[in-house]
């Protein structure tokens, strides 16, 4: 009898590092980033963490496509530096924190789709911990 085993993924997978979507429309949302992102760097200086501030976030290994960009992003217990991107599985913290500066254009997204994501993400961590 013969079994059909799929061959092993050969081609590295791409997580680019831009989603050529503009920071914000609107000056009053481009302050609002810019503000969050220095005050939470500051309060968080010389700590194990980072401020991202729309860069490409990816929760689910293999899947690029699977990917959000938040307006700012805080991550503790990791090491501070710059990133391309957040690859969730590569560092192993979830975002303690996500800001969205919500305008007229993104608030449908940003208060149901992304909302709802980030609350499974971490229910799918708390369950991971609880459970390993």
């Amino acid at each position: 009898m013969t079994s059909v085993v799929p061959a092993p993924q050969t081609a590295e997978v791409f997580y680019p590092s831009s989603d050529g979507e503009p920071l914000a429309k609107m000056s009053v949302h481009v302050d609002a980033i810019i503000n969050a992102v220095v005050a939470l760097r500051q309060y968080l200086a010389g700590q194990q963490a980072i401020v991202l501030a729309n860069q490409l976030l990816y929760y689910a290994q293999g899947y690029p496509k699977l990917r959000v960009a938040p307006n700012v992003v805080v991550i503790l217990n990791v090491t501070p530096g710059p990133r391309d991107n957040y690859k969730i599985w590569e560092e192993g913290q979830l975002p303690a924190v996500i800001f969205e500066m919500t305008s007229e254009g993104t608030k449908d997204q940003d208060q149901t789709y992304k909302k709802t994501l980030y609350e499974q993400q971490n229910r799918q961590k708390q369950h991971d911990c609880e459970n390993g």
